[in-house]
């Protein structure tokens, strides 16, 4: 598990993780499809997903996070934000648009070692004040230290 959370924290898919795992343990995805009995293409007995790994990030991250984030902030932390959109229509006229899903706000800051880390990712669905105090607070009220400035991207 730790080697598969070490891959992700530099930046491999979940999917392309969990292939590796399965693959280290000596059981590597079935990908030829088959017939089955009545003819009909039998899909491989697992599919190529990314839920093993995305399962152990989701337990295991926090309990990381808490044991490794830094103890007190950095002077300044960099906010950013960007939007989630999706297609509405079938796609093949002029008149299929995109509309607002989501935004993902994320705040930058550095470590003892002056390295950057991400402090805070959130998805919400306004973006407002509110919605950055509630992204922030929590990360940056358990540290110790003065509050920081942000350096807003507005």
């Amino acid at each position: 598990m730790a080697w598969a959370l070490t891959q992700v924290a530099v930046g491999a898919s979940y999917r392309s993780t969990a292939a590796m795992v399965r693959d280290r343990a000596g059981r590597p995805l079935e990908k030829r499809q088959g017939t089955g009995s009545n003819g009909k293409t039998k899909l491989p007995p697992a599919t190529q997903h990314g839920q093993l790994v995305s399962d152990w990030v989701d337990v295991f991250a926090p309990v990381i996070w808490s044991a490794y984030a830094p103890t007190a902030w950095s002077t300044a932390v960099v906010l950013d934000e960007d939007t989630f959109k999706h297609r509405l229509g079938d796609g093949s006229s002029a008149l299929a648009f995109y509309v607002l899903a989501f935004y993902v706000l994320g705040v930058m800051a550095r470590d003892g070692r002056g390295c950057s880390i991400v402090a805070a990712v959130e998805a919400v669905s306004k973006l407002n004040a509110a919605a950055w105090y509630a992204c922030s607070a929590p990360s940056m009220g358990s540290r110790s230290g003065s509050s920081p400035t942000a350096a807003a991207p507005w």
